[in-house]
């Protein structure tokens, strides 16, 4: 769940300084990213009060930091954790290289 909510507010911050042409259509964008950070808050305080041995905080969430991650992979000596935010920028360099590959290809055609 809080990985997810941590996609949401990337998309929503990419949707914002890409699609986002108009004042409403930054105001509609900035409600769902309020309305998103107030959940985190509240999922963070929630998770914080039921589990005291692997406290998350918002700056950590922020950062695509999560606990138990590194909790779950720390005597695993054959693959190095990654964060969730780390996880995402490989998955976005990954997609634009296939789209340079594309652009490459389509040029080569015309």
């Amino acid at each position: 769940m809080p990985e997810g909510f941590y996609v949401q507010l990337k998309t929503v911050h990419i949707k914002i300084s890409k699609e986002a042409k108009n004042s409403k259509a930054r105001t509609k964008f900035r409600r769902i990213l309020i309305e998103t950070k107030k959940n985190v808050l509240q999922m963070i305080d929630l998770l914080n009060s039921k589990d005291k041995d692997l406290p998350i905080s918002y700056k950590d969430f922020n950062q695509g930091i999560f606990p138990w991650e590194a909790f779950i992979n720390e005597n695993d000596t054959k693959f190095t954790t990654l964060s969730y935010a780390d996880k995402y920028h490989v998955v976005d360099c990954w997609i634009l290289l296939q789209i340079a590959k594309e652009e490459v290809e389509l040029t080569k055609i015309k």
